[in-house]
């Protein structure tokens, strides 16, 4: 499998340390955050395999940068 998995849509899934390294947040950091509600939880792809869709990362990241 490559770095990230491409859905049938074109969507790409990004890995925890991937969504950890274009926001510079630290995974428990990121964990926590969703627990919060506050962060995208990502997406069950196989039993012991979370993905986040790129554009939902991308999105986050805009919403926090448009919220300064």
């Amino acid at each position: 499998m490559s770095i990230a998995a491409t859905s049938q849509a074109g969507r790409r899934y990004l890995k925890i340390s991937e969504v950890a390294e274009r926001t510079s947040l630290l995974r428990a950091t990121i964990y926590r955050l969703i627990k919060r509600g506050d962060f995208p939880p990502g997406t069950q792809i196989l039993s012991r395999r979370r993905g986040w869709l790129e554009t939902a990362i991308e999105d986050w990241i805009e919403a926090r940068e448009t919220a300064r």
